[in-house]
């Protein structure tokens, strides 16, 4: 077998053969809503966090980055999603101390109008207003949950988002902003890509 043939079989067997590997790392599951759905609310300041707290326990943290020249941006409501719809019924959440409270945790078993499973609502009415520069962390429990288990998008609705929020403001009024993030896959994929150019570009 020639070197070039070598180097193709051993660039698909990486890119194949990773990603059973991958998906057995316990990692945090990450969204940065930077994507604008509705309205003109700035991007790169909201983030969620899933991450493994012990077995059948996930630490969920919400965070508002601060926005210069924005004073009073708000969410009003932060939307995820969960594998299992079996388990909705029965999560529990307890705050961290100190943080953000929601004034409404909905879960909806059939999914919610925008295609979501949960729904942290924060209304400033009721004295719940989450502002810029805050955060507002929740421990999830449910029988088998992992973090793992919230990094999927909505079934249907507005788009294919794995995450999204709702915020307003002065000079914003209402808007949206979702996560879309890159599957491993497709990362793997453009990589095996890259390496396939490389190797013919050596060849020629």
């Amino acid at each position: 077998m020639n070197k070039r043939w070598s180097a193709l079989l051993l660039t698909v067997a990486l890119l194949f053969g990773a990603a059973p590997a991958q998906s057995a790392t316990v990692t945090p599951v990450t969204f940065n809503l930077d994507y604008q759905v509705a309205g003109a609310a700035p991007t790169h300041w909201l983030t969620a966090t899933f991450e493994d707290a012990g077995v059948g326990r996930v630490k969920l943290t919400m965070t508002a980055g601060d926005v210069p020249d924005m004073n009073g941006l708000k969410v009003t409501g932060w939307y995820f999603n969960v594998s299992d719809n079996s388990l909705l019924g029965d999560l529990t959440f307890r705050r961290a101390k100190d943080t953000q409270a929601a004034m409404l945790i909905g879960q909806y078993p059939n999914a919610f109008s925008r295609g979501f499973d949960l729904f942290f609502g924060f209304p400033s009415l009721f004295g719940n207003a989450f502002r810029e520069g805050e955060k507002s962390v929740y421990f999830i429990r449910g029988e088998g949950l992992s973090a793992d288990m919230f990094d999927l998008s909505n079934r249907d609705g507005l788009g294919r988002y794995f995450s999204m929020a709702t915020a307003s403001g002065p000079g914003i009024g209402r808007a949206s902003l979702a996560a879309v993030p890159i599957p491993s896959a497709v990362w793997m994929l453009g990589a095996g890509l890259v390496g396939l150019v490389a190797i013919r570009r050596r060849n020629r």
